[in-house]
Parts: structure tokens; C-alpha cells; sequence
């Protein structure tokens, strides 16, 4: 799963994308893009949790307001990845399925 900003970058314009699941392994990228792009290492505000999909490998995130959390120091880590551009965001979104947004 994902979460997009947009960037500029000298007449191409180009996205950064904070990635949490399968999409931060070097090999699916590899395979996806043709290339692992630039990233490091980041987290989501607090309020976003990590869950299992029922029926399904990939997790999800989520924005919970509940006070009933059982360990509200725990954050969504992933990657940041950088300078994505759009043939790549749209190949991104279609690894997604139609179950996500981004």
C-alpha cells in the first residue's frame, strides 16, 4: 500500500510515495520498475495503524481515532520512495489493484 505527494523535478514531474507492505521489497520493485528508486527509511503520523486483509497476504493502513488502541506508540514504518514518475505511479497502482487508494 501507498500514500502519494507530488514533487517537481526539472520538466518531468515526478512523485514520492510512502510504501508499507510488499512494495518495500528491492526484488517486487525490481520486477515492477526496472530499477529499486531512491528512498529511505520513514513513518506515518500517529493515528494510522497497520492491519491484516482478511483472505488476503498484503496488510492495510488505516486512520483510527479510538482512544481503546492497545499500544498507541506503535507507527506505521516504510519506505519513502523518490522521484517516481508517472508511467511508474500508474504501474504502482496497478500492482495495487482496485482495492486501494492512494
Amino acid at each position: 500500500m501507498m500514500v502519494a505527494s507530488p514533487s517537481v523535478a526539472a520538466k518531468v514531474s515526478t512523485s514520492c510515495l510512502f510504501v508499507y507492505g510488499t512494495l518495500m521489497s528491492p526484488s517486487v520493485l525490481v520486477t515492477l520498475l526496472d530499477r529499486v528508486p531512491v528512498g529511505r527509511d520513514a513513518m506515518l503520523p500517529h493515528g494510522f495503524v497497520r492491519h491484516a486483509v482478511r483472505d488476503h497476504l498484503f496488510p492495510a493502513v488505516i486512520f483510527s481515532s479510538s482512544r481503546t488502541e492497545p499500544k498507541k506508540d506503535v507507527r506505521v514504518k516504510g519506505r519513502l520512495l523518490q522521484d517516481l514518475n508517472p508511467t511508474e505511479m500508474k504501474l504502482l497502482d496497478w500492482f495495487e489493484g482496485d482495492e486501494y487508494q492512494r
